[in-house]
């Protein structure tokens, strides 16, 4: 290239700072002196579609090129095709951008979405958001038009950007949309989360907050502050007390809280018992109660009206949890088709659930440094009581750990071990994993009658009972702190309990005749054989584990360990607890 024609290149906007490079690139690819000319030319012819679209030379992306080829693919076809190999040359030289979201989602109307008078400013930041959580196009397509029909709903708010938003302006839109349009509603849930992630969602209206909104506010302080409540449980105070505030018309001036009788709270109760049951009716009469303690102690209210409140009665074990059978759940497992990530996600889930007993909390709260590999434990975060559990890791669980993360586990910066295999992409919480067994059973047709996952928690607790565990050692397992609490699960052992049950004396017998009857059978027992029927735990040698013998036991450090050995029978949950031990940091080592 003459130098007078190099000077004349180099001052090109937009392409003079690589058009030397560009020139080598072309002559390494085998083109010819005059061909590399030729090229240089119609870039010169390109420059001013560029500019008139306020681009530089570090702003090119793949959306430019696309649009530039598009544009003279029927015009000048031969401009057409140097553009292409402009594009080549960007890429492998890392001067051309990723194409941008918005205008891989709306490649014809981008533009229009930027002027949005609301959400022009964020629109760009959502579409990529939406696209990194796992949202196909079409998904964010119709995001995007969602809050293009928003913007007259907000501006008659008043609300000029995202800057003024609050949650409560996008929990009014969302309870708007709820029953009149879901979709909306699920697309206004999604820029909710967005504006959070971004800190752009203020969390409160102090200005114009409602009476019943100042107190529930206060009350919550009240409950995490004074009284130390988890706050799943403070959620569910809210809610029952947002119902009593309705009723009461605290918004509307109806009735103050100072002037609340208890005829007002039996109202409120007989309103709720429609709907709840026994066992919920304490938690509503609770939550009551709570708030017109501290509204007394506060010196709202003058007379102590909560201690004059009963709450509903129920008895205790008045119902006997459900266990699933094992049987079908052996046929549960082997049926299941474990060969989509989907399936084999919800295979691993009840594998965990029905070979350890854990809650759906419990399951949703593990994370990968959980699993020690080299120890063979797992330690499980139990959110109920607030403590950690360690368990061993057997053969089967590994395996099926090992299948999961290596063929059906998302790629993900998240240690959660379970993630969603639907956007938006994130940690499984537990209603997602009460519904895999559910959706097990619907899909293998075992005959459950009742899909409740808790109910793996009580067949696992049943079935250590069966093999002879000690009640002790299966309310460590199970994590409870209360060994009563584990006691109920020996009235679903039906099979031990005909066995201590008395006979039933015939009608019409006298005492006389019902002595002699107990006598002649105290003699038939000497002579019978020490065998039990199947199924019972009970031994000649007394209530103890045939294999109690062979027991593994691990010491790390100060750490609670339940430690056990299981015996495999055929089939990957079919394992049973031959030894459970359970050691304390204070206590004394076996020799």
């Amino acid at each position: 290239m003459k130098t007078a024609s190099r000077q004349h290149y180099w001052t090109l906007p937009i392409f003079g700072s690589f058009i030397d490079d560009f020139a080598t690139w072309l002559r390494h690819r085998g083109l010819s002196s005059s061909k590399v000319q030729q090229h240089l030319a119609d870039l010169q012819r390109l420059a001013p579609w560029l500019l008139r679209r306020q681009k530089r030379p570090d702003d090119l992306s793949v959306d430019d090129i696309n649009d530039a080829e598009r544009c003279y693919r029927l015009r000048v076809p031969s401009l057409a095709a140097v553009i292409v190999v402009l594009g080549e040359f960007l890429q492998a030289s890392g001067r051309l951008k990723s194409r941008q979201p918005l205008r891989q989602v709306k490649p014809r109307d981008y533009g229009h979405y930027r002027q949005l008078p609301v959400f022009g400013a964020v629109v760009d930041d959502f579409a990529q958001w939406s696209l990194s959580r796992g949202f196909a196009v079409k998904s964010v397509s119709l995001q995007l038009d969602t809050l293009r029909r928003l913007v007259p709903w907000f501006q008659r708010r008043s609300k000029r950007s995202v800057e003024a938003f609050t949650t409560n302006d996008i929990a009014e839109v969302r309870r708007f949309y709820r029953l009149r349009n879901p979709q909306f509603a699920a697309s206004i849930r999604e820029f909710g989360d967005f504006l959070k992630a971004r800190g752009c969602l203020s969390p409160t209206r102090s200005s114009s907050s409602t009476p019943s909104e100042k107190e529930s506010a206060r009350f919550v302080e009240h409950l995490r502050n004074d009284r130390g409540l988890a706050e799943s449980t403070i959620r569910g105070h809210c809610a029952y007390l947002r119902r009593f505030f309705r009723l009461l018309g605290i918004d509307q001036a109806k009735t103050s809280l100072s002037a609340v009788q208890l005829s007002d709270t039996d109202r409120f109760f007989r309103q709720m018992s429609r709907r709840c049951s026994r066992t919920t009716m304490q938690h509503v009469v609770a939550t009551v109660r709570h708030f017109l303690r501290f509204q007394f102690v506060q010196g709202v209210l003058r007379e102590p009206l909560h201690a004059r409140i009963d709450t509903a009665r129920t008895y205790r074990e008045e119902q006997l949890p459900y266990s699933l059978p094992w049987p079908e759940l052996q046929k549960l497992f082997q049926t299941m088709d474990c060969t989509t990530p989907f399936a084999l996600r919800d295979f691993t889930i009840l594998l965990l659930a029905a070979s350890y007993g854990l809650r759906r909390s419990e399951l949703a709260a593990l994370s990968l440094d959980d699993i020690d590999w080299r120890a063979r434990t797992i330690r499980v975060p139990q959110l109920k009581t607030r403590q950690s559990l360690l368990l061993p890791l057997t053969d089967e669980v590994g395996d099926a750990l090992v299948n999961y993360l290596r063929d059906a586990r998302p790629t993900s910066a998240s240690r959660h071990l379970f993630l969603r295999q639907r956007p938006p992409a994130g940690p499984l919480g537990p209603p997602g994993v009460a519904h895999t067994l559910a959706r097990a059973v619907r899909a293998t047709k075992v005959q459950i009658k009742k899909t409740s996952f808790h109910g793996l928690r009580h067949a696992f607790a049943l079935q250590l009972l069966r093999q002879g565990v000690a009640l002790k050692s299966i309310s460590d397992v199970l994590g409870h702190r209360d060994p009563n609490t584990t006691s109920t699960y020996l009235r679903l052992n039906v099979e031990d309990l005909r066995q201590v049950a008395l006979p039933t004396p015939e009608a019409g017998q006298t005492k006389g005749q019902r002595d002699r009857a107990d006598q002649k059978d105290e003699g038939c027992c000497q002579h019978r054989t020490n065998r039990r029927p199947a199924g019972t735990v009970t031994r000649p040698s007394g209530f103890h584990s045939f294999l109690a013998t062979r027991c593994v036991v691990i010491w790390l450090g100060n750490a609670r360990l339940v430690v056990g050995i299981a015996k495999r029978s055929g089939f990957c949950a079919d394992w049973t607890w031959c030894c459970i031990a359970t050691i304390r940091a204070d206590a004394s080592l076996p020799g």
